[in-house]
This record gives structure tokens, C-alpha cells and sequence, in this order.
């Protein structure tokens, strides 16, 4: 997809024009393993056709919408296949995952399924894999492997790295007095999330809570009103009349993150409610998605 078609699109969805609105192509088989004559079974069984495929549909059709993108495409088929459901594979459609009984009387004779072996699910798991796990049946260094994919996929690969710090590191730059508290991370729409994007700053404070490395307060302040005043962002960071009106309610003894190195997309526990330009989008924990009241801050 295009940048100016890109664009095109953020206008549409924002509401900004309601003329000329696109369509999107879904990005799947059959379709896709038809247009370039590839078999389906090999489509869905080896995981070099199916990125080729994908990359050069993309190629060809560049101003073209396609959901979900780079993808591993399975649909519906790994999870009950994976619980002991048959596959079939009808002619010039998707493969699909039959029932495993066909009455409750059946359901007695059945034996206890291992999700990691059965079905198509060791298909996927296989092509799911950790860095250095794929960077060790390559017999490749990690540093190579990022340039590979980053080659292979044309730069739209992400690469999520949970490894570039140690809790040594971590607690002496909370301690140094000049250590402020941010996040550059991005929600996207799709694959594995970032989880500092859904549990940093709670992170932080869980450290200061059991660690105690600094204050609660001086936490704050670094995350907040330290941080504004670094950055000559003079309407917000303090709760101050006339300043914009962004706060956080947490819980003190529950605040914490809830991420883990395979749930990277988890809410965190303890945030009460969340007020942003004076306008609450979150109460009692649950965000209220119709409210848009935020702006870009310029520096």
C-alpha cells in the first residue's frame, strides 16, 4: 500500500471524508494461492510459499489494501485441530476442521489430545518460533537473521526483543536522579504486541512499590511533571489550574504489570481510572473507546 492511499485510508476511517471510500482485498487462501496457480496444501504447509505468495500479491497490487497483511494464515483450523478435530480439504476452498464426535455418547470414548502435537498445530507452532531458536536451525547469528528478515519480508517484519536490558541495569538507572520514565512503543493492529505498551509506566511503579529504589512520588514526578519540564511542555505534567487535565487513578498495592514473554497484550491491574484534556476514558479499570479527547503534543 501506497503512502498517498495510506493516508487516504487514516482519512476515511477518522471520519475526515465519506467520498470515494476504498475497498480492501482479504489477504488469504484460496484466493491468494489461485491467483499465482500455487497448490493450496503446499500454500498452508510450507511457510516460504506463503510469504512469497503474500509479498508479491503485494508487489503487484501496490496501492491495494490487504487485511491482515503479512500473516500466517490458518483461519479457524490450528485450535480445534489441535483438540482432536479431523481436517478435510475440499476442492477450491479453505481447509476446515470437521467436529470430533457427532453425539454425546461418542464424547466418552475420547482420549485427551496434546495440543502440541495434534493436528495442524504443529504446523504453526513451527513457524511460530523464537529468535534465537531460528537463528540456531539456520545456523546463522542473530545479527544476520535480522538482516534476512528484514530482506525477506521488505523491512515490514517487527522484531520483538525482550532481551536488551537486565534488572542490574534497570535498577540504577531508576536511581540516577537524571533517569526520566517513557515508552517508545506502538499498539498495532496485528501479531505480537509490544508489552511495554500496555504495562511500562505500571511496571515502574510495581518496581518502586517492591523494590523501593525511590519514592512513589519522585516516581511520579519523573514520569510526569520532570518529563514535561525537560521537554518545554509548558501546558501539562503538574496538577495545576489552567494545565491540561491528564490523570492517572491507580491502585498503590495493586498496581502492577501483567505481561509475560508469550501474553504481551495484557492490561495491567491497579489503574482505577484515566482522565484525558479533563475527559474520563477509563472507570474502574474498563476503557471507553467511544471518547476521543486526545491531541498530538508538539515539542
Amino acid at each position: 500500500m501506497s503512502k498517498a492511499i495510506g493516508r487516504r485510508f487514516e482519512d476515511i476511517v477518522a471520519g475526515r471524508t465519506t467520498t470515494d471510500v476504498m475497498a480492501a482485498i482479504w489477504n488469504t487462501a484460496p484466493f491468494l494461492n489461485a491467483v499465482f496457480n500455487i497448490d493450496l496444501k503446499q500454500y498452508y504447509t510450507n511457510a516460504h510459499i506463503k510469504l512469497k505468495v503474500q509479498q508479491d500479491f503485494q508487489r503487484l497490487f501496490p496501492d491495494f489494501i490487504c487485511f491482515p497483511g503479512i500473516w500466517a494464515d490458518y483461519g479457524a483450523l490450528c485450535e480445534p485441530s489441535a483438540f482432536g478435530c479431523p481436517i478435510t480439504w475440499p476442492n477450491g476452498s479453505a481447509p476446515m476442521a470437521l467436529p470430533a464426535v457427532s453425539s454425546l455418547s461418542e464424547a466418552v470414548a475420547l482420549r485427551p489430545p496434546n495440543p502440541k502435537k495434534e493436528g495442524f498445530m504443529p504446523v504453526a507452532l513451527d513457524e511460530y518460533q523464537y529468535f534465537h531458536e531460528i537463528a540456531a536451525r539456520l545456523d546463522i547469528r542473530p545479527s544476520e537473521l535480522v538482516l534476512l528478515l528484514s530482506r525477506k519480508t521488505n523491512g515490514q517484519a517487527r522484531i520483538l526483543n525482550h532481551n536488551y536490558s537486565n534488572m542490574e541495569i534497570i535498577e540504577a538507572l531508576i536511581k540516577h536522579p537524571a533517569c526520566l520514565f517513557m515508552t517508545d512503543s506502538l499498539i498495532f493492529p496485528r501479531a505480537f504486541q509490544n508489552p511495554a505498551s500496555y504495562g511500562s509506566f505500571p511496571l515502574f511503579l510495581q518496581y518502586t512499590r517492591e523494590r523501593k529504589l525511590v519514592s512513589v512520588e519522585e516516581m511520579i514526578h519523573r514520569m510526569t511533571g520532570a518529563t514535561a519540564e525537560r521537554f518545554n511542555i509548558i501546558d501539562r505534567g503538574l496538577l495545576k489550574k489552567g494545565l491540561a487535565a491528564d490523570i492517572t487513578v491507580f491502585d498503590w498495592d495493586n498496581i502492577r504489570d501483567n505481561n509475560t514473554i508469550t501474553e504481551t497484550d495484557q492490561a495491567p491491574s491497579g489503574i482505577e481510572a484515566v482522565f484525558i484534556n479533563g475527559q474520563q476514558v477509563v472507570e474502574s479499570g474498563q476503557v471507553d473507546s467511544s471518547v476521543c479527547v486526545g491531541s498530538v503534543v508538539r515539542i
